[in-house]
């Protein structure tokens, strides 16, 4: 399915421009549109009964949120239109075809104002990478668009300023996870580039092998190179980040796995260290 309709969730902290700007020049690439919206806080306080405090009190902590919602999406739609002014991208509030265009969403002012419910009808999510110091809203977003609305979503480190696909590299483990990103990274991926399969540690019986896997692109007209390397305990995503980075790849391309969020506290997951520490663009689809 060729990507048409990319979503990009702007959260509005000091340090998100990059999202708006990444996603509107990945739609002029991919003549596709791109709807930028921003990400509301709750304004329920957290973690605080309302019963628990005085009614003055919590009006107060409500009045503060709205606040900064407000701010935030101020900040969110100027982050927007400063990279329109760079890109030039047209705004167009109804379909246009085989063209680039832009449009913006209060996602506040929505009845359903979720993210998982707007991404259902894009193609590709394009997010702030939520990293260790970023607060709740990003990491809550990533899971909105990969888990629960099941779609690609496409993580881009504060330092990027545009997505570019010249130099592939995938992690590959064999699951269905990885199987789907693969597919989802195939409308970004022309005839030519440089793909680099990383299998980590070994295949299971069960799941896809690295070679029906190099096939399976062949068969897209591409000649990746295998690379087999040897795992290491509880540092799996720092393995294929290096090995990422010591074959120049541009991207990486990774199934997204979802455990229990005890198990990820406790343990970590490659999927938490991804978002906690890759600083080149990730693709991660469920």
């Amino acid at each position: 399915m060729a990507i048409k309709h990319i979503l990009a969730p702007v959260s509005g902290d000091r340090d998100a421009a990059h999202v708006a700007l990444c996603a509107l020049k990945l739609a002029e690439e991919l003549k596709a549109h791109m709807t930028a919206t921003n990400i509301p806080l709750s304004t329920t306080p957290a973690l605080i009964p309302e019963a628990a405090i005085s009614p003055a009190v919590y009006a107060e902590l409500r009045k503060t949120l709205d606040d900064a919602n407000v701010q935030r999406s101020a900040r969110a739609r100027r982050f927007f239109d400063n990279a329109v002014a760079l890109t030039k991208t047209p705004i167009a509030d109804t379909p246009v075809c085989a063209r680039a265009s832009t449009t913006w969403v209060d996602l506040s002012a929505l009845d359903d104002s979720r993210i998982a419910t707007l991404a259902q009808m894009a193609d590709l999510l394009v997010v702030d990478r939520p990293g260790d110091a970023k607060a709740f809203v990003e990491m809550e977003t990533f899971e909105d668009g990969v888990f629960s609305a099941k779609r690609p979503v496409l993580m881009v480190p504060s330092n990027t300023k545009e997505i570019v696909c010249d130099n592939i590299a995938v992690a590959w483990n064999g699951s269905r996870e990885a199987a789907e990103a693969v597919r989802c990274a195939m409308d970004l991926i022309s005839p030519g580039v440089k793909i680099t399969i990383i299998q980590v540690g070994e295949i299971r019986g069960a799941h896809i092998s690295a070679d029906t896997l190099t096939d399976y692109l062949g068969w897209h007209c591409h000649a990746p190179i295998l690379r087999k390397v040897t795992d290491k305990p509880k540092a799996t995503a720092d393995v294929l980040l290096a090995e990422a980075k010591a074959a120049g790849a541009q991207l990486l391309v990774a199934g997204a796995y979802s455990h229990s969020r005890t198990r990820e506290l406790l343990l970590g997951g490659v999927t938490r260290q991804f978002l906690a520490h890759a600083d080149l663009p990730l693709l991660m689809a469920h």
